[in-house]
This record gives C-alpha cells, structure tokens and sequence, in this order.
C-alpha cells in the first residue's frame, strides 16, 4: 500500500485485519460507527476501543507494523500501565497521515465493559464487511461526553456540530 492512495475505508479495513489477525476484539465508535446509525459524514480518522489482553501486545504491535503503522509494543505496554487519563494509542498509517486513536479497555470502566456487550455486528459491505459498532445510544453518550464544555474538570472543549445542531 506504499504506493497507492488509501482513503479512510481501506485504512479502517487495515486495522481490522491487524485486530483480527491478532485475535483482539474490538469496538468502533465515531464517525464510522455514525455510519451505521445515521448520515455519513466525513472523517479522516478512527475510533475503535480494543479489549487488548497482555499476551497479544507484541503479535498486535507486529501486525500494525505489517500494515505501515508503527506502535512498538513497549509504547501499548506503557500506556496499559498508565491510569491517569484515557489517551488513546495513535496508529498512525506511515504513507497516508491517516490515524486510528485506539482507546484501551481499562480495568474498572464500567461504562465501556457495558458498551462492549451492547456492540451491534453490522455488514458494511464490501470491503469492509462485518464489524462491531457501538450502540446507537452509546454512540450518543460518547459523543456527548467527549463533546461536552465541562469533561473531566477543563473547561474549553467544544461540542460536535454534528451533536448539538441549532440552526
């Protein structure tokens, strides 16, 4: 793929391939998941949450890097071990710019443990195929969250146009 224009569905069915070569489950959430519930919209990169056990870091770690993204598995370990806020690991496509933020299941989340088991299969068709998106009404509560004014005690962030539409 080094020579070719990848656009945002050939990247998403990169990193599926790498999560499922490595055996990870995984849920999409953002833009791509809105796909399945509402209006396409346009987005340059991925939200996915992955439930990655210690045992497949290094096989993930490979896979990516098999698919021209570059997360060394001692950066994954790193940010398991980190528990004061949610940053998600960038799995960012070498010749395109294209990014998945890869959002780890962390002991304790309660709310995406719950997500997780709501998860809706849905064929995306060729060449995506079937995948695990969130709920439309978890979508709605991440989408709320991450775009909420006051989000974790800072203030300052804006809410999604897409969210929040008063024209």
């Amino acid at each position: 793929m080094k020579d070719q224009l990848l656009d945002i569905t050939s990247f998403l069915k990169l990193v599926l391939d790498a999560l499922e070569a490595s055996k990870v489950e995984y849920l999409i959430g953002g833009a791509v998941a809105e796909w399945a519930w509402g209006e396409p919209r346009a987005t340059q990169d991925l939200d996915i949450v992955i439930n990655l056990p210690i045992k497949a870091v290094s096989r993930f770690s490979k896979e990516l890097e098999k698919r021209n993204m570059l997360v060394p598995a001692d950066i994954i370990l790193d940010a398991m071990m980190e528990d004061r806020a949610d940053i998600p690991l960038n799995a960012i496509h070498m010749y395109s710019g294209l990014k998945a933020d890869l959002y780890l299941m962390r002991e304790g989340d309660t709310l995406r443990k719950s997500a997780f088991q709501r998860r809706f299969l849905l064929d995306y068709g060729p060449p995506i195929g079937e995948v695990y998106v969130h709920s439309p009404e978890d979508l709605i509560i991440y989408k709320l969250m991450y775009g909420s004014p006051v989000f974790n005690g800072k203030l300052g962030q804006k809410r999604p146009k897409h969210v929040d539409e008063r024209n």
